[in-house]
């Protein structure tokens, strides 16, 4: 039951923003291994989502190896070089992109991978 309530408060934390303290009560209190990882990688991607939001390059890298597929990284880079672009840093906006490419380029092997890779061809012609 307490596992339940340190759940709840990691929860509330990231609604709030607050992510570090979100960390430090999965770190101090959540035993669990699969509750753990759940709320650890909600806690990434709310990280990675602020670094995105604010065009911050470094911290979104930091955070790509969190997350489990190439699809993922590539939808987050090319998150990230849609707001560069809008921001007016359009040559490395199109470096971000290349990289998102690159990590779904070739024919498709399944629905998630083509899929990505019409979204990047989206984003490159958003931009």
């Amino acid at each position: 039951m307490r596992q339940s309530s340190y759940s709840g408060a990691v929860r509330k934390a990231i609604l709030q923003g607050n992510l570090e303290l979100a960390n430090q009560i999965i770190s101090d209190h959540i035993v669990e291994p699969g509750m753990r990882a759940e709320l650890t990688a909600s806690v990434n991607n709310q990280f990675l989502e602020r670094a995105i939001n604010a065009g911050k390059i470094d911290e979104t890298r930091q955070l790509l190896p969190f997350l489990r597929t190439a699809e993922e990284r590539s939808r987050a880079l090319s998150k990230l070089a849609v707001k560069l672009a809008g921001d007016g840093s359009r040559t490395r906006a199109l470096q971000i992109m290349d990289e998102a490419r690159n990590l779904v380029s070739g024919e498709p092997v399944n629905s998630r991978q083509l899929i990505e890779q019409i979204w990047l061809a989206r984003a490159y012609f958003d931009d």
